[in-house]
């Protein structure tokens, strides 16, 4: 069986930090995503789901969460692995 993605389309800006568990905790409402790795806030996109990755220079970030703040739909909130 062989995987394929799809381009989701335009450029979306993000900015990603690594993550740590005061931030996982505060985000996640103490409830930890632990194997998150990284942190990737952007605007709200009703196409992102933990079913999709992220390419960013040349790295790989596996969606293992996704939030909206105070469910108000302007900003994403994804919880990643970085692949290798």
């Amino acid at each position: 069986m062989t995987e394929t993605w799809t381009d989701l389309g335009s450029p979306w800006n993000v900015s990603i930090a690594p993550a740590n568990v005061r931030d996982l905790e505060r985000l996640t409402g103490a409830t930890i995503v632990a194997t998150a790795t990284h942190v990737i806030r952007g605007r709200y996109r009703s196409d992102v789901t933990v079913k999709d990755r992220m390419l960013f220079d040349g790295r790989t970030f596996e969606i293992m969460g996704v939030a909206t703040p105070l469910e108000r739909k302007v900003e994403l909130v994804l919880f990643a692995v970085e692949t290798i």
